[in-house]
């Protein structure tokens, strides 16, 4: 099966580092990082690893970043791809894990988590029927990826695509690096927030005065997360 794995960056290369270097490599065609720092990355971050750098000259949503690599699986024929957050950090061989589950699963499979999705797998397909990420109402004017993923993993479920939690995974995770790292991307996603969260709200159907997350599990009550040791 035909598969590679990205990393979205954005600031705080000392975590990119950390992040590259604690992947084990020659599990997937291709390794991605999707620089949008708007400067160069520094050659010794990827030394002697098989990553390409792409590079995008302006900074796009969490949302545009994921469509893009949607596209991108769907029109190079890769079968799952994987995304690793560019503040994680992998402790073990949970990133070996992932693929092999992910190449090993024959049912109808839309996500592999591992913590949450620090470190996640992405079926192809089941990312072709469920469609792009957020819609066209989704606010996006937005960066961040908080409650875009929430709301797109809901989606995936209540497809009817299964979503898997890989247990017995080792990572660390530097949590919110890009925003706590910047003040103005910290300023930006404290602006522009509100938004999603209306947008959400609206959209689904759900209580403001009760965690969303909590609210978007019981939607697809009928289809729960399962696990996979």
């Amino acid at each position: 099966m035909k598969s590679f794995l990205f990393i979205p960056y954005v600031n705080s290369p000392d975590l990119l580092q950390k992040a590259v270097k604690s992947l084990h490599f020659g599990h997937h065609e291709k390794y991605i990082i999707f620089n949008q720092s708007g400067i160069e990355i520094p050659s010794y971050i990827i030394a002697d690893t098989p990553f390409e750098i792409f590079n995008q000259e302006t900074r796009i949503s969490f949302v545009a970043v994921n469509n893009f690599f949607r596209t991108f699986a769907i029109e190079n024929g890769y079968q799952f791809y994987c995304y690793m957050h560019a503040d994680a950090e992998i402790l073990d061989d949970s990133d070996i894990r992932l693929v092999a589950a992910a190449k090993s699963l024959n049912d109808k499979w839309g996500v592999i988590l591992t913590r949450y999705d620090t470190l996640a797998a992405f079926n192809t397909l089941a990312f072709m029927e469920v469609g792009i990420w957020g819609d066209h109402l989704w606010p996006k004017e937005h960066m961040s990826g908080y409650h875009s993923d929430a709301d797109y993993y809901t989606r995936v479920r209540i497809a009817g695509f299964n979503i898997y939690q890989l247990l017995n995974t080792k990572i660390n995770h530097f949590g919110s690096a890009t925003i706590k790292n910047s003040p103005d991307e910290f300023q930006h996603n404290k602006e522009k927030m509100p938004l999603v969260t209306e947008h959400m709200i609206k959209k689904w159907g759900l209580n403001k005065e009760l965690p969303i997350g909590d609210q978007l599990i019981k939607l697809a009550v009928h289809n729960p997360i399962k696990v996979l040791s």
